[in-house]
């Protein structure tokens, strides 16, 4: 049995392509622009996805830079990259987060109050 991880795109990385992908990979989804979660504070996101029992995935660096109040259950950061070979292209990004899944269910590792760059679970 797969280990069901929710997670919740914030406006910076939400798209229908990116939501078709996750949802084939059989994650559940949780859609900031579909819950009318734009425009919000970075701490509003947080907690948000904390009540949701939520992942928080984002391209949004500023998320590594603060400490939020709440227990969350982890922050994976898409960063950008000028350099080809490092950008992250939605098969890489699936692939990350499958291998997240995979880590979780084997290890019981816990992303909880962690922020992580998606690319450092690359295979």
């Amino acid at each position: 049995m797969v280990l069901e991880i929710r997670i919740y795109l914030d406006e910076t990385v939400d798209n229908d392509i990116l939501r078709m992908a996750l949802k084939k990979a059989n994650f559940d989804i949780i859609s900031a622009k579909r819950i009318g979660m734009t425009n919000k504070m970075r701490e509003e996101h947080i907690q948000y996805a904390t009540a949701n029992r939520a992942v928080l995935l984002t391209n949004d660096p500023m998320f590594a830079k603060r400490t939020f109040k709440v227990i969350n259950k982890g922050i994976l950061i898409i960063y950008s990259s000028t350099n080809l070979k490092n950008v992250m292209s939605l098969p890489k990004i699936v692939s990350a987060l499958k291998n997240v899944r995979d880590q979780m269910e084997r290890n019981n590792f816990d992303l909880t109050n962690k922020v992580f760059p998606l690319n450092v679970f690359l295979p």
